[in-house]
């Protein structure tokens, strides 16, 4: 796109030069060749949901998806401000496995 925006995976994703946000690996996203406190992030626009998939989940039965899990909700919290979780998480068909608890509470629609 003429904006610096690209379409990717139905999602917009535009280059933010001066970001330094950590790498969420879903909304945020931190080229290979940008050093770890160096600025310019991937950033993705967040339509009031958040896909599951974005963090690295697979659902195949045999991934251990818990750390996509995890990552989708602080993505969530961060997304919100910090008072409480205000966007959806989708998480497509499949068999999503995932191998370790999380203490977290949430408000499940």
């Amino acid at each position: 796109m003429a904006d610096g925006r690209a379409a990717t995976s139905g999602r917009i994703r535009w280059w933010d030069a001066a970001a330094i946000a950590d790498d969420d690996s879903g909304t945020i996203l931190r080229p290979h060749d940008v050093a770890g406190g160096g600025a310019g992030r991937w950033r993705r626009d967040v339509d009031g949901m958040l896909d599951i998939v974005w963090f690295g989940a697979v659902g195949d039965n045999d991934t251990d998806c818990t750390t996509a899990l995890q990552a989708v909700f602080n993505a969530a919290r961060t997304a919100s401000g910090g008072a409480k979780d205000i966007l959806r998480v989708d998480v497509p068909v499949g068999r999503f496995v995932f191998k370790q608890t999380l203490c977290r509470r949430l408000h499940l629609l």
